[in-house]
Order: C-alpha cells, then structure tokens, then sequence
C-alpha cells in the first residue's frame, strides 16, 4: 500500500500510475470475483447480474433502421422492410423490437405503452446481426426536455441501447474561484413512468442526461441492471437539481451491477452536485421506499446516494449493501451518502440500512 511500483497489473498497480494504493485496490474489487456470503439483511438477495443479458425471446419482431431500404411505409416485420423513425416504431404490437446497430436517431422518442406478462416480457433490444455501418450500439440523442425512451407499459425489458442526451442551454458557474460552462435542461435517458412496474432495464449506456434512468413515482418491482451510466451532469433549468445516475421516486425497485461514474457538476445554489443514485420521495404514501441498491460501482459522482422526501411522502426503508464508490477528483467535494433527519426540510428519512459498502474518497 502506497508503494512505488513499476511492474504494472502484476505488482497491484492497475491504473499504471506508478503507486499502488486505495485506487488500485478499488480497480481490482471491481473487476476481480471476491466470493462473499449472502447478506443476511438483503430481502430477496438477487445474484449480482451477468454483464451479457440473456437472449430476447421468440415471439413476433418488428424493426427499425435507418439504411436505404428502412422507411415508414413499409410493414416493419423484417430487417428488409423496417421502419425509419421512432414515431413509428413506437406503434408496434409484437413482442420485440428490433433497433439496427449503427444507426442514430436524433431528436426522436421512443415510446412503450404495451404490456407483457410475468416471464414474456415485450423486448427492446439490438441485434448483433442486424447492423449496419460499424455495428455499435444503434444511438438515440436528443437535446429537449423528457425522455429519449418513455416506458408507460409494465413487464418490459429494454436492453443493448446507446443513449444521449444534448443539454438545451447551458449557464455560467464558479466553484473554487474556476468558472465552468454547465449543461442545462430537463432531458432524460428513460422515464420508468408513473404507475409502470415489473420493467428491466439492462445493459444501457446513457450519458448527458440530468436522469440517466428515472424511476417515478408509484412505479415498483423495477430492475436496472449492468448499466454504464457515465457523466450525466446536466442541472434542471431552475438549477436546484440534476446530474443523477439513477433518481427513483418510485418503491420496491432494485438497481444492482451498473457502473455509474461522472455525476458531478457545478451548482450555482451548493456548490458541487450531483450523485449516482438519487432518492427522493416524489408524491405517494409509500414514496421512494424499499429499494434494494447493491453491488454498483460509482466513481467520481459528487455523492453516490442522497436521500429526500416532501411534507406529503415518504424514503424509507432503503437498502444500500456491497455497493463501491471511488472518489479521487480534482473538485475534492466527495461524499459517500447524504440522509436527513426530523430537523430537516426534506426528512425524516428512516429505516437506511447500510452494510459491506467499499468507499475510498481522497
């Protein structure tokens, strides 16, 4: 520990910085397999998630692409006769559907209002075979306010997508005498909508965003899942608020295995802002209570929780366990979990529970 090394990987020194010390250490807990018992508190403990989802399921596919032969009019129902916009495909009725790799779609919104069942989700999802140009992750980007994906319906999985999110305006900040161009605006990565539940959400990369993923209110029994979630820092338009990974308002949803790292911004009203995991208790009795936020890795977020509530909710009852989080920025800001008491404006929060949590800030 804190050694000079010049070996490299093989003597611990695994950012090749020259020293083996605290960063290194949480560099090999992330990528190497530290065989643990099963939390006891944890309800329900689900196996940290596989990097690589399973494959989307038989059923009707419809697709969209954006090489010569995709166009609106055709019926969707083959690579050969897809869709060209998200408009489109928002109205298909099958069970999966299918977005060319390659591809982009700027300023469009995918919309999912269907609903499957307990173990036959509806599948949004691209094929490795399906591609065109270089073959990565087909890109949806959009620089207005809500969601590049809005989920309205329940019992779906969106998965191996690329998402953007272009900030509308920007505005002037300071934050140790350095001035900084921040990204303003209210667009989002995916709106888990009011109501839906049942919804997965895996291997995602969504950046720019002032929400990343966004769980609202009443929405349950939700999963995101083995998600890179990297340098969301965009703040709202009233610039109170923003630069989340993951924000839940929701209850009983599970957030596990996702890389979140970057949520960090200057903030005209605290100073530095921003966290992976944000949650706040939105409207409802229940609020934003009972979710289970383990085994993520967050690195260089201002904080890698914080919890709120208003006078007419509740965030209780959350569960944090073998969760990581890194902090060596240059802002010197880094706070592992923010909570509230009854003397606060936006507490009470009760019933945290936090247990085999790994954090190292400089």
């Amino acid at each position: 520990y804190l050694q000079n090394s010049s070996g490299g990987a093989g003597t611990g020194d695994f950012n090749t910085d020259g020293t083996v010390d605290g960063i290194d250490f949480a560099i090999w807990r992330k990528n190497y397999t530290i065989a643990s018992p099963t939390p006891t508190l944890l309800p329900s403990a689900t196996p940290v998630p596989s990097s690589t989802p399973g494959p989307t399921p038989s059923g009707v596919s419809y697709y969209v692409g954006c090489d010569s032969n995709a166009s609106d009019s055709n019926s969707g129902k083959s690579p050969t006769s897809a869709w060209a916009t998200l408009a489109k495909a928002s109205t298909f009725t099958g069970q999966n559907l299918i977005l060319e790799r390659g591809c982009t779609w700027n300023n469009q919104r995918l919309t999912v209002s269907r609903t499957g069942s307990p173990g036959n989700n509806i599948y949004v999802d691209s094929l490795a075979s399906y591609a065109t140009g270089n073959g990565g992750l087909p890109v949806i980007q959009r620089n207005s306010s809500g969601p590049n994906i809005s989920l309205s319906g329940s019992h779906i999985t969106v998965q191996n997508v690329e998402l953007k999110g272009i900030a509308p305006g920007t505005a002037s900040c300071t934050y140790n005498s350095v001035s900084e161009t921040i990204p303003v605006g209210n667009v989002n990565g995916i709106d888990i909508e009011t109501g839906a539940f049942n919804n997965t959400v895996q291997n995602i990369v969504g950046s720019g965003f002032y929400a990343g993923i966004f769980i609202k209110r009443d929405s349950y029994g939700n999963k995101i899942l083995s998600n890179d979630l990297h340098d969301n820092t965009m703040l709202a338009s009233g610039l109170t608020s923003g630069a989340f990974g993951v924000l839940i308002w929701g209850h009983d949803n599970e957030i596990a295995g996702n890389t979140i790292s970057g949520n960090d911004v200057c903030s005209p009203s605290y100073g530095r802002d921003g966290s992976a995991i944000e949650v706040y208790g939105g409207s409802g009795t229940i609020g934003a209570s009972n979710n289970i936020i383990h085994h993520n890795f967050a690195s260089n977020s201002d904080a890698f929780a914080e919890l709120g509530k208003t006078s007419s909710s509740q965030a209780a009852n959350n569960t944090f366990a073998y969760n990581e989080f890194l902090y060596n920025s240059v802002h010197n800001h880094g706070i592992f979990l923010v909570t509230r008491g009854s003397n606060d404006s936006y507490g009470p929060i009760l019933g945290t529970k936090l247990y085999n949590n790994s954090v190292y800030i400089t």
